[in-house]
């Protein structure tokens, strides 16, 4: 495997990583539509901080990634 195989691996786990974090804030919102308790409510904001660094790193890592497969 040369460089480019490597970065078109790291972009595209970057992106995988962009739309899992999109899926669980997605998952999030609908869930806590149907929360009752006060609880519940809380649980959210426990898994909630999950997707935070998968977005962030996520889109750093494909803004990083897209000149270098472009320039090829």
């Amino acid at each position: 495997m040369d460089f480019y195989d490597w970065m078109l691996s790291l972009h595209l786990l970057a992106a995988f990583s962009v739309a899992s974090a999109l899926v669980l804030y997605t998952v999030l919102v609908v869930s806590g539509r149907r929360m009752t308790t006060l609880d519940q409510a809380r649980m959210l904001f426990r898994v909630a901080p999950v997707a935070t660094p998968l977005i962030a790193g996520g889109s750093v890592l494909i803004v990083l990634a897209l000149p270098i497969l472009g320039l090829r």
